[in-house]
């Protein structure tokens, strides 16, 4: 039913990239004897240790490898989508350290406008240092595998804790008016050093 047989699983597992070659063979190992339908045991298992979260799962389970994994960043789960594309939870694979990672929508790659709009996003917030504007840290493109000549362009931003404005007033209510104003005043601040 929903797991798929574990030669496939661990293929795509691989695949992904989110798992070192090491770190899977020493999961296998203390798991001898494993047969094709013991995906479930082998899935719980990894989520449990914490080596996969659900985000990572649910896409290895669909059978989606490719893009959970990009670049030096790991995605761990979705943030959000806009106009021009998607923002992830990522963490950078050697530092560890949580970021904001937004990908360009497939759709808008090769279509000049957006890609203009993209980059000239990049370059301006690598010069932009204000406590009221998130700060970017690193950028660039990988190759998608299944479509050669595509690239998936990305953008790697600082992550901030917390839900954004929207989801609070969506799940609260409206704001008491000092919280309100002190906000507004937050991100006019921003603007103006942009």
């Amino acid at each position: 039913g929903r797991f798929p047989p574990l030669n496939r699983f661990l293929q795509h597992l691989e695949e992904s990239q989110l798992v070192g070659s090491v770190q899977l063979r020493g999961l296998l190992s203390e798991r001898p004897g494993l047969q094709q339908d013991d995906t479930a045991l082998l899935a719980d298992a990894l989520l449990s240790q914490g080596v996969l979260t659900n985000y990572q799962m649910q896409w290895l389970l669909a059978g989606e490898p490719f893009g959970l994994v990009i670049g030096n960043y790991r995605v761990l789960d979705w943030l959000g989508s806009g106009g021009m594309g998607v923002v992830y939870k990522a963490e950078h694979i050697h530092l560890k350290r949580p970021v904001a990672l937004k990908v360009l929508a497939a759709e808008c790659d090769g279509n000049a406008v957006f890609m203009e709009r993209f980059t000239s996003e990049m370059q301006v917030l690598a010069t932009l240092r204000h406590p009221n504007i998130v700060e970017a840290f690193d950028a660039g493109e990988v190759a998608v595998p299944s479509e050669p000549g595509k690239l998936l362009r990305y953008l790697v931003m600082e992550y901030v804790q917390g839900v954004d404005l929207e989801r609070y007033v969506m799940d609260s209510g409206p704001l008491p008016i000092v919280a309100a104003c002190d906000y507004i005043r937050q991100a006019a601040q921003g603007l103006r050093h942009a």
